[in-house]
């Protein structure tokens, strides 16, 4: 899963060159203005890199918090238990690559599987309660640079992304959004995509002839003709 947005550094050396061309040209006016235009229309034609967006999993980690765990943030649930107080830190880890790499990371990322969820549950485990109370959860970051980026590939990734459970949720729901936008409104329930990921909506379902079986997450074979006659 990934997904790509224009990279903020790409116009810094168009930038560059008009400043360089403005100052060179001084106060000449109309020529200078006539440049600046010139300028203008050429960064319309410069193509804009675009970075990908691997998603490496999502993490739910409890941590044992000895003495507190102060604020909580986006990331993390305090659970009070016997006297202890449980820190649970949900995240999903994203690594920023190119374009071009993007199905190499992604490769990557699923050959090296386990190392990987090790190498995070590590990095989680042995912070600091400052450090997972930190809203940005920066030096966790700072972290899994240092143990997951040598895991995929120095040279496949240029930076990680945490995003908390509401941010993954905002974007999931943008997607379903963007997704049942053309035209299936109230119809799109009774769709392929109703029996996909995760089979959600399943009450709405039931209560429109196609029962809980309809959605195979109890997965019971008997069911299979109800489930699936009126498909």
């Amino acid at each position: 899963m990934s997904h790509r947005r224009p990279d903020r550094w790409t116009r810094l050396p168009l930038a560059l060159a008009l400043c360089a061309a403005v100052l060179g040209a001084g106060c000449a006016g109309e020529e200078s203005a006539r440049l600046v235009d010139f300028l203008d229309e050429l960064e319309f034609d410069v193509p804009l890199e675009t970075a990908a967006y691997v998603s490496l999993g999502r993490f739910d980690i409890p941590i044992s918090a000895q003495g507190g765990a102060g604020k909580a943030s986006a990331f993390v649930q305090e659970i009070a238990d016997q006297g202890l107080v449980w820190m649970r830190l949900q995240f999903e880890l994203t690594a920023e690559t190119t374009p071009a790499q993007e199905k190499e990371l992604l490769e990557v990322a699923e050959r090296h599987r386990g190392a990987l969820s090790d190498a995070v549950l590590t990095a989680v485990r042995t912070s600091t309660v400052d450090e997972l109370a930190d809203p940005h959860l920066s030096a966790i970051n700072a972290k899994l640079t240092d143990v997951v980026r040598p895991i995929l590939g120095e040279e496949l990734v240029r930076q990680f992304v945490l995003n908390d459970p509401a941010t993954v949720a905002a974007q999931e729901k943008a997607k379903q959004k963007a997704g049942h936008g053309d035209g299936h409104g109230e119809d799109a329930g009774h769709g392929e995509e109703s029996h996909g990921e995760e089979g959600h909506d399943a009450e709405g379902h039931g209560e429109e002839g196609h029962g809980d079986e309809a959605h195979g997450e109890h997965g019971d074979e008997g069911h299979g003709e109800d489930a699936h006659g009126d498909h």
